[in-house]
């Protein structure tokens, strides 16, 4: 299909800028208005700190599969970088069952949580396999102010994320489905919780914004346009 290119730009809901630099891994990224930037990594926060993009707002955190970094130092450290910054948040975080053991990456996860919800900041979550154990942290701290599930693909579970208020996210993995399975995918997902996101260089499928709401456009019958202006919306109401 044709589609519809939005006139007022887009939102990305996770990427990682830090890891973007020249490559050329996003063609239209200067037609962006808000970019959700985040690091899988302590070693990224001082260069995540000093990027001068007024789009970007800034996540640190601790990805699970680097959890063996977190320790009370870091914790200190991750405390003062959001003091610095008041509109931080705080990713990409979570819990991923294939990569190392979610026992080590728990105990970094809730106390990444605990300072969300005690500076009431935004969480971008890193969510494999793991969708049961992340709600059960996610309960624990029912003052996070907002949430992103990034690379939202398992619809079994979009009742509960959304009772528990999160924006499910999608990326352009889920095009390597079947139309049948992503438009279960997508009509599971409410109009207001709705994201999309790149997260660019990460992404083998992804050649752009556009490109992507178009392609899933064409597979769930609507227009690049909509989708496009529904996910800068609902990522304005989190930001």
């Amino acid at each position: 299909m044709s589609g519809t290119v939005h006139a007022g730009g887009f939102a990305d809901a996770h990427l990682h800028p830090i890891e973007i630099a020249d490559s050329g891994a996003y063609p239209d990224l200067d037609k962006a208005e808000i970019l959700f930037g985040c690091v899988s990594s302590s070693s990224q926060w001082d260069a995540m700190s000093s990027l001068e993009d007024g789009r970007v707002r800034r996540f640190y955190g601790v990805h699970p599969w680097n959890a063996s970094e977190w320790s009370a130092d870091a914790c200190a450290r991750l405390e003062s970088m959001l003091e610095d910054d008041g509109r931080a948040g705080i990713g990409e975080i979570g819990l991923d069952s294939k990569h190392g053991t979610t026992e080590e990456q728990a105990e970094a996860f809730d106390a990444q949580l605990a300072l969300a919800e005690r500076f009431g900041r935004l969480v971008n979550i890193h969510c494999v396999g793991c969708e049961r154990e992340v709600l059960e942290h996610l309960e624990r701290h029912r003052r996070i102010p907002g949430i992103v599930i990034h690379s939202f693909s398992n619809e079994s579970y979009t009742v509960p994320f959304v009772r528990l208020g999160c924006h499910l996210s999608v990326n352009p993995r889920i095009l390597a489905r079947s139309e049948v399975r992503i438009r279960r995918l997508m009509d599971s997902i409410p109009g207001d919780r709705l994201l999309l996101e790149s997260d660019a260089p990460f992404t083998p499928r992804f050649t752009g914004m556009m490109d992507f709401a178009e392609r899933l456009a064409g597979a769930i019958g609507s227009d690049a346009g909509t989708l496009l202006g529904a996910a800068l919306d609902n990522t304005r109401s989190i930001s």
